[in-house]
């Protein structure tokens, strides 16, 4: 190994230790928290519709106190969520309450990202990793959406962060290993796909610490054991539901695997410098990866793990067993790899620290420390300029594109205003018209049309015809429904905004 190599991977043999944070770190990381909970804030404020899984989501979280149905609630979906969503529903089950639980578990998944990096690579990689999450479009567009990909990836990186605790920084592991089970069944609980990305952190664990866990194999035992006591009640209702003890966890996989794995790979990597990590964020990424070839052959050489190989195997393992997981069993999705991602932020930024710490060991700076801490501070801030800037674009793009889609919230609206009360309603978008109608939702299916109107119903029954429809359902089956409608005394309902292409059809009873 030469001086410089030597030099550069010197970091990752430096104790850090999270009870050392001054006071200006902490509250340059509370500063950066509290601008994100402002930007949060403000895109809640600006009204932009729930989509198609957050309405998914958000009607059963309504359904489990009150009696209007989810809307195409399947089984393969997940209960976390929408049970967390009880948080917001104490104030109403409105957009902008459930919205508000997703921002503060963002914000607690932007700080255990900090942490996590932290304690793996010091302040100052904790620092850029943070700011570099922060500039993703990936993350800024999932920051306030009532969806699992964010809070899920917080609750992997606090499983990481106990894990780390307990078999890397103590002598032995303690009783806080125990927190491990209900952290990753949690995160199952709220994505199943977590699944993989707690087999990849598993294996990280064991590849790196196996001789620890056979020498303490009760606390390691006792909390396997927790977690499948947890497990249980999902396993149970597996069997009953589907016959197989995985077959939930299997259903939801069949769900995404609908591309081969070469095309979602390639798509993956086209979207990486843009719509995943942005510039910033794909940099630090790009020198996460040489760093983790220079730490490689340094291992290689000295035949044994070393500190930041040890670090760089905890990040890259479970991200590696995450990424090629999605690729193999889901179709391309950006918010599916946000865990990836953010493991690979967190090791860029542990290289760019090992790269400032190296050159603060240079002769050239042996008597220029203030100069060198000078530039690291003018580079955070530019960094921070950066992410401000995208910050901003990137939230007038989500209004722009939420715009597109309001006439959909107002249309429900619009049935719920006029049926006040129980109601059907049938539509291509059936989730989102289901959550802000309150009606039971239906998709348009063939043959759907012919059972809508059921025999002794008092109920008022809704269609809704979109220019979307022929993406989302066959002609054959729009066509059915304009039938009834046509064969139907059926009163208009007017919409706000809605397109010349929609129309919201009341049938007679």
């Amino acid at each position: 190994m030469n001086g410089g190599s030597r030099n550069a991977a010197q970091l990752a043999d430096r104790s850090w230790s999270l009870r050392r944070t001054t006071t200006i770190e902490l509250a340059a990381i509370g500063g950066i928290l509290l601008l994100v909970a402002v930007a949060g804030v403000s895109l809640i404020g600006r009204g932009i519709p729930l989509g198609w899984d957050e309405s998914v989501y958000a009607s059963r979280s309504r359904s489990l106190v009150t009696d209007i149905p989810a809307s195409v609630w399947k089984v393969y979906r997940p209960p976390g969520l929408p049970i967390i969503g009880l948080l917001g529903g104490v104030f109403g089950f409105t957009d902008a309450n459930l919205r508000a639980v997703s921002l503060v578990m963002s914000l607690l998944t932007l700080a255990g990202a900090w942490a996590l990096t932290r304690i793996l690579w010091g302040p100052v990689a904790a620092g850029l990793a943070l700011l570099a999450i922060v500039g993703a479009p990936l993350v800024l567009d999932e920051l306030v959406l009532f969806q699992t990909d964010l809070p899920a990836a917080g609750l992997l990186l606090a499983l990481m962060l106990v894990i780390w605790h307990e078999f890397e920084r103590r002598p032995e592991p303690t009783r806080l290993l125990l927190a491990a089970a209900p952290i990753a069944a949690a995160a199952f609980y709220v994505r199943y796909g977590t699944v993989v990305a707690i087999f990849g952190i598993g294996l990280a664990a064991v590849l790196l610490w196996h001789r620890s866990m056979l020498r303490h194999w009760r606390p390691v035992g006792g909390t396997l054991a927790f977690v499948a006591l947890l497990l249980a009640p999902h396993v149970v209702e597996a069997i009953v539901r589907t016959g197989s003890p995985i077959g939930i966890v299997t259903t939801a996989s069949d769900q995404v695997n609908t591309s081969g794995p070469v095309a979602t790979a390639a798509r993956y990597l086209g979207w990486l410098p843009a719509q995943l990590a942005h510039r910033l964020g794909f940099v630090v990424m790009l020198a996460g990866a040489a760093y983790g070839a220079i730490t490689a052959l340094e291992a290689i050489r000295a035949r044994r793990w070393t500190a930041a190989t040890r670090r760089l195997a905890f990040l890259y393992v479970p991200a590696g067993v995450t990424a090629l997981g999605l690729v193999l069993l889901s179709h391309p999705e950006p918010r599916y790899v946000m865990f990836p991602v953010l493991l690979a932020i967190i090791a860029g930024a542990g290289a760019a620290s090992a790269l400032i710490h190296w050159i603060g060991t240079l002769p050239a700076f042996a008597n220029r420390r203030r100069s060198l801490d000078v530039a690291v501070i003018g580079g955070v801030v530019l960094a921070a300029v950066v992410v401000v800037s995208v910050g901003l674009r990137r939230m007038d793009a989500l209004e722009r594109d939420g715009e597109r889609s309001r006439w959909w919230a107002d249309a429900g609206s619009a049935i719920r205003a006029d049926a006040n009360g129980r109601c059907t309603a049938a539509t291509t978008l059936a989730p989102i018209v289901g959550w802000y109608s309150g009606c039971d939702a239906r998709q348009f299916t063939n043959g759907g049309a012919e059972t809508l109107t059921g025999v002794g119903t008092t109920d008022p029954i809704y269609v809704l015809f979109t220019d979307l429809d022929e993406r989302r359902a066959t002609v054959e089956a729009i066509e059915s429904y304009r039938s009834l409608v046509d064969s139907q005394s059926a009163a208009i309902i007017t919409v706000r905004g809605a397109p010349t292409a929609a129309d919201v059809y009341r049938l007679a009873p």
